[in-house]
């Protein structure tokens, strides 16, 4: 980076949002991280990135980012007006957030409510169930939109959290032993215990819905999931989950979560 580089960067940044830190660090990302053949062909790539950023100031992509205000004052759920929010989702995953296989509906109960609101938020904006290929995230799509604003889906999980948290049924079988072998990885974020660590984006998976984790990590290892560009977190379990290769790899590892 030559010396007078970083004012340009920062003035650019400055003008593209009011936000922290998040959006311009997802936008140098996304930038850096692009096709040579999708930048401009200038001879200093600094001067580029800088009219990048001026550019997205008009892309409906960055229209979902939490401003400052937001951060300082957000919103917060009233469970009781939750409740009648809710009755769409419990038609799918069940009136106390136990899930239902049969509907495709993953356990909702117990889980972390940053996660539950970061994924209403991605099928919200196509982050989720825009793949062709994706059939059960299209049928979620219609059922985030029905939660208008930030207020309803602070509603809804507000609502869900006062849902009892009893262990999902287990489905599915594995080699336990070799599960806990193929874990050591994904504890690194997910944690040893499988609860969950907030500050690296990982949700919590022990006492969840096993057949729902296997769907999962079948599209991330696909790509129906985690491919759109800007879908940062699930590129990131994209990259993980393409390390269990094989069917019985991502049955043991999920056999073993069972046991936690």
């Amino acid at each position: 980076m030559y010396q007078g580089s970083w004012p340009a960067i920062f003035g650019a940044l400055s003008a593209w949002s009011p936000s922290p830190c998040w959006p311009w660090q997802a936008a140098h990302t996304a930038y850096w991280a692009a096709p040579t053949a999708a930048l401009p062909a200038t001879g200093f790539r600094v001067s580029s990135y800088v009219g990048w950023l001026a550019a997205q100031a008009s892309k409906d992509a960055w229209s979902s980012t939490t401003t400052y205000e937001e951060t300082m004052n957000p919103v917060v759920g009233n469970a009781t007006v939750g409740a009648a929010q809710y009755a769409v989702c419990a038609a799918c995953h069940g009136q106390q957030g136990e899930g239902l296989q049969a509907l495709n509906a993953p356990k909702i109960a117990g889980q972390e409510p940053w996660y539950i609101r970061r994924q209403i938020n991605a099928y919200k904006i196509g982050h989720r169930g825009a793949h062709q290929d994706d059939i059960y995230g299209q049928q979620m799509m219609p059922m985030a939109m029905t939660l208008a604003d930030d207020a309803a889906i602070e509603n809804v999980i507000a609502h869900i959290q006062t849902f009892p948290d009893n262990p999902a049924p287990t489905t599915i079988e594995g080699n336990v032993a070799n599960g806990e072998r193929l874990y050591t990885v994904c504890a690194y974020c997910h944690g040893g215990d499988a609860q969950g660590i907030q500050a690296i984006n990982a949700p919590r998976m022990a006492g969840m819905t096993d057949w729902y984790l296997a769907r999962q990590l079948e599209n991330f290892r696909s790509g129906v999931r985690g491919g759109h560009p800007q879908d940062f977190y699930g590129k990131q379990m994209g990259f993980m989950g393409r390390n269990l290769q094989t069917d019985d790899q991502i049955n043991d590892v999920i056999a073993y979560i069972n046991t936690l």
